[in-house]
């Protein structure tokens, strides 16, 4: 209660410094009402923004974005001319597809004003192009805490693997579920346990390749473990673990491997294909065939070889073609 009590004084304050015409008051009293009362947060920062408020323009720029993006855009170029870095880290983004080079000189400003996130993009759009330069952006971005760029430094081709080490360390402690993950990959042939510890911290932020990695580690040690992992990046829709998941229960249950590896199939898994064709060999050649094709088109080596036998007699060009293919 005593709570609720100094809140409620609190907006009065605001109101008061407000309505008298204080224009970070105005946008203060905004950002408060902002999930409680959207439509009056937008109106105390429309007020602001005509008295020339970088972060009403800014918060408005955000709200309308998505429902109005040349207002949005409008309101993003006045607050960055105010000197908002988060304004021109957001034009940046807004031009990105449409003017890649407007945007790159956006990102520029935003991260020479300190905007880690532009820092951070700036990398990326350089990392081919000029590589020293996307390292030095992403070495002040990491520098200021930024674990995006941690993570991507550590991915750097070539990297030292000491040096790798220590930047995905130091994203993955701070929450960085892509670091968590390739921390995995660094370790898994020199420290498998502790990989395995990374990919379990990645796995429960959701991310679906520790989970298939883990399923695929843990299958000889504890099979009811890697099938709950499978399982959970499956029903995610992560191909591979669909896949593998109909490996794990072929044996025992192979209507369930079937179902894993047609939904594989229909995701584009070519290996998946080409069992569905082999498990349907006998029972329907028809549709055995039009799987091994299909996983042939995508490049499957062993669907191509089993086109050449299977169409030998039906089709002798086609098979030609395959056997061709398939050396």
């Amino acid at each position: 209660m005593a709570a609720q009590d100094d809140r409620v004084q609190s907006l009065q304050r605001w109101r008061d410094r407000a309505a008298a015409g204080d224009a970070a008051a105005m946008t203060e009293l905004g950002n408060m009402l902002a999930s409680s009362d959207p439509d009056q947060a937008r109106s105390w920062w429309e007020k602001a923004a005509e008295h020339g408020d970088s972060t009403a323009m800014y918060n408005l720029g955000v709200v309308l974005q998505a429902s109005d993006p040349a207002r949005a855009r409008d309101l993003y170029l006045a607050a960055a001319q105010a000197g908002s870095s988060l304004a021109m880290h957001n034009l940046g983004a807004m031009y990105r597809h449409s003017d890649p080079g407007l945007a790159q000189q956006w990102w520029t400003r935003a991260a020479q004003a300190g905007d880690t996130a532009s820092m951070y993009n700036l990398g990326i759009v350089l990392e081919d192009s000029d590589p020293g330069q996307a390292r030095v952006w992403w070495e002040r971005a990491a520098g200021a805490g930024d674990a995006d760029a941690m993570c991507a430094l550590g991915l750097l081709p070539h990297e030292d693997p000491t040096r790798a080490r220590r930047w995905l360390e130091e994203a993955a402690a701070s929450g960085h579920v892509m670091a968590m993950f390739n921390l995995g990959l660094l370790l898994s042939d020199t420290e498998p346990d502790l990989a395995i510890r990374w990919w379990e911290k990645a796995a429960q932020a959701g991310d679906t390749d520790a989970m298939t990695n883990l399923g695929f580690v843990l299958a000889a040690s504890d099979q009811d473990a890697a099938r709950r992992w499978l399982q959970q990046a499956a029903e995610a829709g992560h191909q591979v673990a669909m896949f593998n998941l109909g490996l794990m229960v072929y044996e025992t249950e192979p209507e369930l491997a079937r179902l894993w590896w047609e939904r594989a199939a229909a995701a584009g898994h070519p290996e998946a294909m080409y069992n569905l064709g082999v498990i349907l060999e006998s029972s329907d050649p028809q549709l055995a065939v039009t799987w091994f094709r299909r996983a042939a088109q995508a490049g499957d080596a062993d669907a191509m070889a089993a086109l050449g036998t299977l169409l030998a007699d039906s089709d002798p060009a086609e098979a030609r073609h395959w056997r061709e293919k398939a050396q």
